[in-house]
């Protein structure tokens, strides 16, 4: 069922759920460090139960690594405790450093710097360690059914939704690299089309990475999603190539009948892709994805032939075929899509 609630009202709600549970775990208990917990499991809540639960895995295992491995530093420097302050520093730079760039490294230096903290300030040995390790597992565990149980998200469905927008993305820079193609649109506007398309096939390749940890659990196939992961990183080679191909067709030596051509193939190939958005949305759709086998070909010898009437030099040759040559790529990778 979709939650009616905004996705940083459903946060709210699920973290404040996992705090009380791990207070009431805690007091019943009688839990020596219970914050730890909290601080876990406010730390793990996020947008789906897969990247919670990829969060949980992470954290505790980089809790364990940089425990034992903070804990044995502060061992060998005990009696060096001028040494403490400065790989203290240290720590903490490496961590702050790394929150943006890495959820393992910041978990595994936040570990560290906890370690040296309390032994700077009073004690630190391995049964503090023990009591870091297990509520850092307690937190992760109600982090992640909280987010299994009140409300859940899944990124099975946020997969399926970037994946549904990246295509209509590529649909959107095709139809441009045709116009481009045709003089109509300025070329100037490639660079940020190529960045755009290239920060939503990560997004993509992210979101499918934490997919994985729901399929592992719910012991769903992962082969399917890994190839339209694959065939979606090959269409980006060909989107791409052809958008930086666009601007060096010569458009202006093509024959009226070749210039229709062109726009044939332009309109089929957008119709194609389409029909691909069409299974994303879940809508009837009787139409298949059709062959530019023969458009292609007929427009290649096109031309060729405007190109050896004119004496063009062979580069200006090989840029126009290229062009040609990605989109005939581009429908096998629709062609492939098709069939998943």
């Amino acid at each position: 069922m979709k939650n009616k609630f905004a996705p940083t009202t459903v946060l709210a709600i699920q973290a404040t759920i996992a705090i009380i549970l791990c207070f009431v775990i805690g007091y019943y208990f009688q839990l020596e460090k219970s914050y730890w917990a909290v601080l876990t499991a406010l730390l793990l809540i996020s947008q789906t139960w897969g990247e919670s639960l990829k969060k949980a895995f992470d954290r505790i295992a980089m809790t364990i690594l940089g425990g034992f491995t903070g804990t044995l530093i502060f061992i060998l420097i005990k009696g060096y405790l001028y040494l403490l302050f400065p790989i203290m520093m240290l720590t903490i730079f490496f961590m702050v450093y790394s929150f943006g760039y890495s959820f393992k490294s910041s978990a595994f230096f936040v570990t560290m710097f906890v370690v040296f903290l309390f032994g700077m300030i009073g004690h630190w040995d391995f049964q503090l360690l023990e009591i870091r390790i297990y509520e850092t597992i307690l937190g992760a565990t109600i982090a992640v059914l909280t987010s299994l149980i009140f409300m859940p998200s899944h990124a099975k469905s946020n997969f399926k939704y970037q994946a549904r927008n990246y295509v209509a993305q590529c649909k959107e820079l095709i139809d441009k690299s045709f116009n481009i193609a045709s003089h109509s649109e300025n070329a100037i506007i490639i660079t940020d089309l190529r960045d755009k398309l290239f920060k939503s096939l990560n997004q993509l390749s992210e979101t499918y990475n934490t997919s994985t940890y729901e399929m592992l659990v719910t012991l769903v196939p992962r082969k399917e999603a890994r190839q339209l992961l694959n065939n979606y990183s090959v269409l980006i080679h060909y989107v791409t190539s052809l958008l930086e191909a666009s601007p060096f067709f010569h458009y202006q030596l093509l024959t009226e009948e070749s210039k229709k051509q062109l726009k044939e193939v332009q309109h089929t190939l957008l119709q194609n892709i389409s029909i691909i958005i069409y299974k994303f949305d879940q809508q009837n759709n009787e139409k298949s994805i059709e062959s530019l086998d023969f458009k292609l070909d007929t427009l290649t010898e096109s031309c060729l032939l405007a190109l050896k009437t004119n004496n063009e030099v062979s580069a200006g040759t090989m840029h126009m075929i290229s062009f040609i040559y990605y989109v005939r790529k581009i429908n096998e990778v629709l062609l492939d899509l098709e069939k998943l």
